[in-house]
């Protein structure tokens, strides 16, 4: 049974069919990425502005209300798809929750929203070429490289979006960006392809779904942060496993170690240029562009500080708390969500290439 804190107190002057509008705005909120947390912190607030009474579950594929004293409850159970991130949408969505709207107001501006998928295929397909190369740059590659990568990352984004391989994507993807990374570094004597490999496969990295299912249970939410740790582990050894197969089919073991740490100069270049593909691969509006740039560029910062002060093992942990907080702080100020920020900002931060990197080593008996 949830915990009392989360009834909210029946006002009866208020009427019950505000019920299913309160049921929209957690859809909306999930399908566009939102928390656990934050889908059912909105319904809590909704509920509360509109006398209603109510006990709100989310998961990554589920959704549950239920409305009324204990013993009386009426009950929405929905079956949900884990969605990606849409930040336009959150954005959106936050500002209606603020807003002190009624029931009937709230329902027309959820019809009016603007599509989630703000931009088509073709920028999405030029937005993971321009992070392919950036990773690349970031992770020490050089020009050739980064050519290589921005390769990578087109053709792994082609894959993506191929519904058939939608389950076996991160498997495919991975045997995919190693072939290319290989054979291309060979026909370009480059020293070695881990840093094209993984800057053009980092799109399918799930990090910030590991640090969504590590923050959720850290806050108690242990249902929807055990499933979604459970997808992210899932998707982290499908990776591992493609790349891992195929190099070993490559005969590609030594054309597969880490590059020298890029320069600060690069790092920061690739960070601004990240920010930027994370715009249209995250679905922001375009007006939100200097916000999410700043994010990236703030997770950089972040990064640099904390390995200064607490060293290259807890420098994630620092960085992540320090714009967790950060993200919130400006959010306020600015009149923004935090999301908006704090998103590309853990992007990257999130053990994804590292975790990619690890499990792979591991496979290699390393």
């Amino acid at each position: 049974m949830p915990a009392l804190s989360n009834v909210v107190p029946l006002r009866p002057n208020r009427a019950v069919d505000a019920e299913p509008i309160v049921v929209e705005l957690g859809l909306a909120l999930h399908a566009a990425g939102a928390p656990a947390g934050r889908v059912e912190g909105a319904m809590r607030t909704l509920a509360r502005r509109w006398g209603l009474r109510g006990t709100f579950l989310a998961t990554p594929t589920s959704l549950q209300a239920a409305f009324g004293p204990v013993g009386q409850q009426r009950i929405s159970l929905l079956r949900v798809t884990p969605a990606g991130v849409a930040l336009g949408r959150l954005a959106e969505l936050d500002a209606l929750v603020e807003d002190d709207r009624s029931p009937r107001s709230l329902r027309r501006a959820l019809r009016h929203l603007a599509p989630a998928e703000r931009w088509g295929a073709i920028p999405g397909l030029f937005a993971a070429a321009a992070l392919g190369g950036a990773a690349t740059l970031g992770l020490g590659g050089d020009l050739q490289g980064v050519a290589l990568g921005v390769g990578v990352g087109l053709c792994v984004r082609l894959l993506d979006s191929w519904a058939p391989a939608a389950r076996v994507a991160p498997l495919l993807g991975a045997a995919l960006a190693t072939l290319l990374a290989v054979t291309g570094a060979r026909f370009l004597a480059l020293p070695t392809a881990w840093p094209a490999l993984l800057g053009g496969l980092i799109q399918l990295a799930p990090g910030y779904t590991f640090t969504v299912a590590v923050t959720e249970v850290a806050a108690a939410e242990l249902v929807s942060g055990a499933a979604r740790l459970g997808a992210a582990v899932t998707t982290f050894l499908q990776l591992a496993i493609g790349i891992a197969a195929t190099a070993a089919a490559l005969e590609a073991w030594p054309l597969l170690a880490p590059a020298p740490a890029a320069v600060p100069a690069a790092a920061w270049t690739a960070a601004f240029v990240e920010g930027l593909a994370y715009v249209v691969l995250l679905q922001a509006a375009f007006r939100h562009t200097p916000v999410v740039v700043a994010g990236a560029l703030a997770g950089q910062a972040a990064s640099v500080l904390s390995t200064l002060v607490l060293g290259p093992w807890w420098a994630p942990v620092g960085a992540a708390a320090l714009l967790s907080a950060g993200s919130e702080v400006v959010g306020r100020a600015l009149g923004r969500p935090s999301a908006l920020l704090l998103v590309p900002a853990l992007l990257a931060l999130v053990p994804g290439g590292a975790g990619i990197g690890g499990l792979f080593r591991m496979l290699h008996d390393e």
